[in-house]
This record gives C-alpha cells, structure tokens and sequence, in this order.
C-alpha cells in the first residue's frame, strides 16, 4: 500500500496538491485548483503527478498524466484510464472551467 496524493501543474506552474491518503491503493479525491493568467488562454498544458508521500526522504513518482486543454467551451471534461497488463488499475476524472474575470 501507498500513501497517494497528485500534484498539479498547469503549463509548468505548481498549483498544488491533494492531502495524501494513508495506506490505500484506491482513493476518491475532489479538490479544486485555480490558474491564474494575464491572457486568455486558448490552450493550457495540464499535467498530474500521482506520487507516494515519504517521510524519509523524497516523494516517489507512481504516474503521471499530461493533457493539453484546448479551449473550445467553457466546460470541459475527461477521464483518463490506468491500464497494466490490459486491466484497468486506475482512472482520473478531470473537469476543467474556463472564466473570464474583469478587474476594473
């Protein structure tokens, strides 16, 4: 068993990440990270590390999912599926929402 959490970037840029969990294969996490720009983006590079939290010495790197967002709505959804040896061991549900915010 590991003690899972992600890690979030955005074109590069730490955003954050998720509380680890202790001693699971399987967790259910809903966490929201905000991107803050000084353009419209019209794409963004997002890219999720799934690691194990060490006390004794550095994260390990389980996966990593990298997905180019191209913006075409507002919303947009996608769900990523972990396979080995033709099985599905994992999936990750990403929503992504694009807003425009106007400082006067």
């Amino acid at each position: 068993e590991i003690d899972p959490f992600v890690e979030v970037r955005a074109n590069q840029v730490l955003l954050g990440a998720t509380k680890p969990k202790t001693d699971m294969t399987t967790a259910t996490v809903e966490e929201s990270f905000y991107i803050k720009t000084e353009k419209n983006p019209k794409c963004i590079k997002l890219t999720f590390y799934l690691k194990d939290e060490d006390h004794m010495s550095d994260d390990d790197l389980v996966a990593m999912v990298i997905s180019i967002w191209r913006r075409r709505t507002t919303h947009s959804t996608k769900r990523f599926i972990s396979k080995w040896k033709g099985k599905e061991i994992g999936n990750i549900l990403i929503s992504v929402d694009f807003q425009n915010l106007v400082v006067m």
